[in-house]
């Protein structure tokens, strides 16, 4: 089985180092109870996708998917705030490798309000692909 602990931990450790923006979420990670979530958020999940083997007899593959990223704005405060936190992103992610895990153009999209909640959905989902078995070099 592909282990994702080295990107995801670099993933996570990328994003909370370079945004503060709003209250960042990561799939299956306790949120501190003290955190404002409030005036919106952030969170994280992964899709996963397609897994190809690069060869008969290595261990190397290659892994697509997406990483999609909620954007939690309050009801009623236009789209503009989740469109700049998009942006935001955007600019942050579009492009990096981080421990392998390449970002490519992120796909942007609105869903409206959160049923049974006070805040409005926009995604960001970013595709990539994931070299398991190489270097970062190698990639």
């Amino acid at each position: 089985m592909i282990d994702y602990t080295e990107p995801r931990r670099a993933l996570e450790m990328y994003v909370n180092a370079n945004f503060s923006a709003v209250p960042v979420i990561f799939e299956n990670v306790a949120v501190d109870e003290s955190v404002d979530l409030s005036g919106g958020f952030i969170d994280f999940t992964d899709l996963g996708g397609s897994n190809v083997k690069m060869d008969i007899s290595g261990d190397e593959s290659q892994v697509k998917g997406n990483i999609v990223i909620r954007i939690y704005t309050p009801l009623g405060s236009g789209t503009q705030q989740g469109r700049q936190i998009a942006s935001t992103l955007d600019t942050l992610l579009k492009g990096q490798t981080l421990s392998g895990l390449h970002l490519m153009e992120p796909v942007f999209e609105s869903f409206g309000q959160v049923e049974g909640a006070d805040f409005f959905q926009q995604n960001l989902t970013f595709p990539y692909q994931f070299f398991y078995g190489q270097t970062e070099s190698d990639c």
